[in-house]
């Protein structure tokens, strides 16, 4: 019956995600278009040239890459550790480097997600794999050849290092997906500071270590390769900030504010009062549920693996409900909490609320994206999947600290039990 009702998971949701990536296919835009600034970047790193320069970039891009032209200008915003990573890329012909990124990214995904169903104890690890690899926020990557997928890895290797007691290297990894994706993982970095696995000096000690390495690393390691990249980057980040030509696609609430009288562009970004507003809030909001899992007595009630993931996961989702700058593509950073929030075993399945999770996260985010232009021009809905997902996982949430009860936190963990009653002080 179990492994039936998977087989109609993978088979129904893989016709829906599968109709969407022909409709992503037949869209009037050249393929690879985030993966053409990557290759271009690498290929300008590799000959000595400054990849912060989008005039020049793309004038590269025309050369180097093949497709068509892009319909706007694509700066190269990534950390320069990135664009290093794309050097040996660029040794290849554009249409064999971009094959071969998206099979890893395909890789990557399947792998995280298969991995992080294991943790969460799925009879049937080798679904979860399929339908996040197959999703329709995967195949919008795949077409982009975006980096997003990357923040699936980021969180699952993360949790795997903390529930193994690798804290030195969950705050590595951890800041090396806050540098790469900031508007999506930078709240990783504090969060792993509170995460009751992290009990005592010593072990906070190894993961304060492990994130100031990482940043040392991955930031002034390119500058010892070549000088002036770290402030070119700099500079990139306020000219991009600045420029008016780019359209807003954005998947967060900070998308909904284009339906108030005071429209903006990506221009104000972070600057516009609303987006502001909306961000602060979102800060506001994670930071208290943190503070009240915390002091909550049945978080204790938990298995280690579902604490962290929801102090972790949960919070990264308000985050990206409120972030400033996220796309479609950066969703698949909420993959792990959707299947979190399926609660033990993929519990949910069995009820509508557990489909309407997978919906908001694997259909709704690209089909609003879509179809919201026909009947809202130059505005999206899209933020509403993700706001129905962390409606959703804040409910699940809720019912599994009424069932796990406030008498369990006397069972808990020495350094599990020290962080809640620091918690309540």
């Amino acid at each position: 019956m179990v492994l039936s009702a998977t087989l109609i998971l993978a088979v129904t949701l893989g016709i829906v995600m599968l109709t969407f990536k022909f409709m992503v296919l037949l869209a009037p835009h050249p393929a690879g278009g985030d993966f053409r600034v990557f290759y271009t970047a690498g290929w300008m790193l590799r000959h000595g040239q400054d990849p912060y320069n989008t005039v020049k970039l793309m004038g590269t891009m025309a050369r180097v890459t093949s497709g068509g032209p892009l319909k706007l200008p694509l700066p190269f915003v990534y950390v320069p550790w990135f664009g290093m990573l794309m050097v040996p890329f660029s040794l290849l012909p554009f249409w064999g480097a971009y094959g071969l990124w998206d099979a890893l990214m395909f890789i990557a995904l399947a792998a995280s997600a298969y991995r992080w169903a294991r943790m969460l104890g799925w009879r049937f690890p080798w679904v979860a794999a399929g339908v996040a690899a197959f999703s329709t926020t995967a195949f919008i990557n795949y077409d982009l050849g975006q980096v997003a997928i990357l923040s699936v890895g980021v969180l699952v290797v993360v949790l795997l290092a903390v529930e193994a007691g690798r804290l030195g290297w969950a705050g590595a990894i951890a800041m090396a997906g806050a540098l790469l994706l900031p508007q999506d993982l930078w709240p990783l970095v504090p969060l792993l500071w509170v995460v009751p696995q992290v009990s005592g000096r010593a072990g906070l000690r190894r993961l304060l270590i492990g994130q100031f390495l990482a940043l040392l690393l991955l930031v002034g390691g390119p500058l010892l390769i070549r000088a002036g990249l770290l402030s070119a980057w700099i500079h990139m980040l306020f000219h991009f900030g600045a420029n008016p030509a780019f359209p807003i696609e954005l998947v967060g609430l900070s998308g909904l504010v284009m339906f108030a009288p005071l429209s903006w562009h990506l221009s104000a970004a972070l600057s516009d009062p609303l987006v502001s507003l909306v961000a602060v809030a979102g800060v506001a909001v994670a930071t208290a549920l943190v503070v009240h899992l915390l002091r909550s007595p049945a978080l204790a009630g938990l298995t280690p693996t579902r604490r962290a993931g929801w102090l972790l996961l949960l919070t990264l989702g308000i985050w990206l409900l409120a972030t400033p700058y996220g796309h479609v593509q950066d969703v698949t950073a909420v993959i792990p909490l959707a299947m979190l929030a399926l609660g033990p075993g993929a519990a949910g399945l069995r009820q509508p609320s557990g489909w309407l999770v997978l919906m908001s996260v694997l259909v709704v985010p690209v089909a609003l994206t879509f179809f919201s232009p026909y009947f809202f021009p130059q505005q999206t809905l899209a933020p509403l999947g993700l706001l129905a997902l962390v409606i959703l996982a804040g409910l699940e949430l809720r019912k599994e600290l009424a069932e796990a009860g406030p008498g369990e936190a006397a069972a808990a963990p020495d350094g599990v039990a020290a962080v809640i009653v620091v918690g309540r002080a």
